[in-house]
C-alpha cells in the first residue's frame, strides 16, 4: 500500500473560514454537481426468444460525490485550493480526496472544539452549515434519481428506442419470416386434409 502525505488543517485556516455560504451559491453547487453523480446503467430484457435493448437506468456514484463534496468543504468554507480535474471546477482528484480524507478532516475539526475553545462556536456554526449543503446536494441526487428511473418515462424511452428505422426494419423481416413459416404450415395442413379425404 502506498503511503499519502495526509493533509493538515491550521488554527488559522479556521480562524479565516466561512461559516456560512449565501443560499443560492449552495443552489449553484447542488444543481451542478448533483446532476454529475451518477452511473448509467444499460438493461436489456434478454432470454432465449427476446433481445430487446430497454431505456438506461441511474444509481448514484458516491465516489463522485464524496469528491464533490470535499471540494466544496475546501473552497466554500476553508478557502483552501485544490487543482480540480477532467475540466471539471468543482471534481477534486481521487489522490487529492485521499489526501485530505485520509487526514480524517472533520475529526480534525472536532478535536479542534477542544483544543481550541475560541474556535468552538465557529467550529459549530462551519459543520451545520456543511452538512446544511451536504443534505441538500443528496436530496437533489435522489429527486433526480426518481425522475430518471420513473417506469413510466422508462417505458417510452424504450418504446422510442425501438420505433427506429432500423427496428422497424427488423420486426417487419421477423414479420414477413413469421408469416411464411406460417404459410408453410397451413400449406402442409391443407396438403394433409386432401390426403385424409
Amino acid at each position: 500500500m502506498r503511503t499519502i502525505d495526509f493533509k493538515k488543517i491550521t488554527e488559522e485556516t479556521v480562524q479565516e473560514a466561512n461559516t456560512y455560504v449565501p443560499l443560492m451559491d449552495k443552489v449553484a453547487f447542488v444543481e451542478y454537481a448533483a446532476e454529475r453523480c451518477f452511473d448509467r446503467l444499460h438493461v436489456s430484457m434478454k432470454d432465449d426468444v427476446l433481445d430487446l435493448p430497454m431505456a438506461p437506468m441511474y444509481k448514484e456514484n458516491t465516489q463522485l460525490k464524496s469528491r464533490y463534496l470535499m471540494g466544496a468543504l475546501l473552497v466554500l468554507y476553508l478557502r483552501q485550493e485544490y487543482e480540480p480535474v477532467e475540466g471539471d471546477m468543482w471534481l477534486m482528484a481521487a489522490d487529492d480526496y485521499d489526501r485530505w480524507a485520509g487526514g480524517h478532516l472533520f475529526n480534525q475539526l472536532e478535536r479542534m472544539k477542544a483544543t481550541a475553545p475560541a474556535l468552538r462556536d465557529k467550529i459549530f456554526e462551519l459543520l451545520a452549515d456543511y452538512r446544511d449543503l451536504e443534505k441538500r446536494l443528496s436530496m437533489e441526487i435522489r429527486s433526480l434519481l426518481q425522475v430518471m428511473n420513473d417506469p413510466v418515462v422508462r417505458i417510452l424511452g424504450t418504446m422510442q428506442a425501438q420505433t427506429t428505422p432500423a427496428a422497424f426494419q427488423k420486426g417487419k423481416e421477423e414479420l414477413e419470416k413469421l408469416t411464411a413459416e406460417l404459410e408453410k404450415v397451413k400449406a402442409q395442413k391443407d396438403a394433409e386434409s386432401k390426403i385424409d379425404r
